[in-house]
């Protein structure tokens, strides 16, 4: 079941919700080197947002042995990931993308972000 989110991952998710902060989170994370999740976390959106249209490509590109942007994750481990991502639903990359966010946020990515963005 998905919690509310938190007063930082409201403002993790506006960034991304931005076009511009979400071009410049982009460019920013690849500098802190965290460019994989921040990928991520956009390959979902993008997915949730084309209703179910991705799924194989957000395996391939982050979740498949030989993937191109590997993300680092608990969640799921139990599950075969290939067959997981064959039958598509919207709220398949939830748990995922929840722990990226808290790593992100705990992390203080938003206050970097933020920090970086104004010393352009």
């Amino acid at each position: 079941m998905k919690t509310a989110l938190s007063a930082r991952e409201k403002d993790m998710q506006k960034i991304i919700d931005d076009p511009k902060n979400r071009e410049d989170l982009v460019q920013w994370s690849r500098k802190a080197l965290i460019d994989e999740n921040v990928e991520f976390l956009l390959a979902v959106k993008t997915f949730k947002e084309n209703a179910l249209k991705g799924s194989r490509d957000i395996y391939a590109k982050f979740l498949a042995e030989d993937s191109e942007l590997p993300i680092n994750h608990n969640a799921l481990k139990e599950l075969d990931l290939k067959v997981y991502a064959e039958t598509p639903s919207a709220e398949m990359w939830d748990p995922i993308q929840e722990e990226l966010l808290n790593l992100l946020i705990n992390n203080e990515a938003v206050e970097k972000f933020e920090d970086w963005k104004q010393s352009l």
